[in-house]
């Protein structure tokens, strides 16, 4: 459970995040828009980087959970439901770091853990001659989904993204 003032610290992060380079947030700036004294701040984080590192591990957490919960399941389409209901749930963290300033470690530790869920869905196929190029492939194909409907959320119904998202996974089982 997060300390009030860490989650301060992370809420006005995301906000500088939304609107100026993450290269020009400074630990000053974000002490004094929070507001908290720097003390305070590095006896919760080292550096601005660190902040944006726990941020994108929560959600990285939390949308991993679903992949947990449902390892032991074959039918795809109640976790794909399930994520999509997580990334509703942090939408405006999310769209903050996949659309108006892509974060691409955010987008690294996705898809890894995506990845990782493969692992753990079809372990009899890790060994599969390029396993790790069709998984690597379908997440990339079902993060791109996730970043379509981040941008995009009326375009699409979230059933037909839904029954995209299990397509790609049901393609992974199939090629391998």
């Amino acid at each position: 459970m997060l300390h009030a003032t860490q989650e301060a610290i992370r809420r006005q992060f995301l906000e500088l995040y939304k609107h100026k380079p993450y290269d020009r947030i400074t630990v000053k700036e974000l002490c004094a828009q929070t507001p908290v004294a720097r003390t305070t701040f590095y006896s919760y984080y080292q550096s601005i980087d660190d902040v944006k590192a726990a941020i994108e591990d929560a959600l990285i957490s939390d949308l991993s959970t679903v992949s947990e919960e449902h390892r032991d399941a074959f039918d795809t389409r109640a976790p794909a439901y399930e994520t999509f209901g997580r990334i509703r749930t942090h939408w405006s963290d999310l769209y903050t770091l996949v659309i108006v300033q892509p974060s691409l470690s955010l987008l690294t530790k996705w898809k890894e853990a995506i990845v990782q869920h493969f692992r753990e869905w079809n372990p009899t196929k890790t060994h599969v001659p390029n396993f790790d190029l069709v998984a690597y492939s379908t997440a990339s194909a079902i993060l791109g989904a996730y970043e379509f409907w981040l941008e995009h959320p009326d375009e699409m119904a979230m059933d037909d993204l839904c029954d995209l998202v299990v397509k790609e996974m049901d393609a992974l089982n199939n090629a391998l």
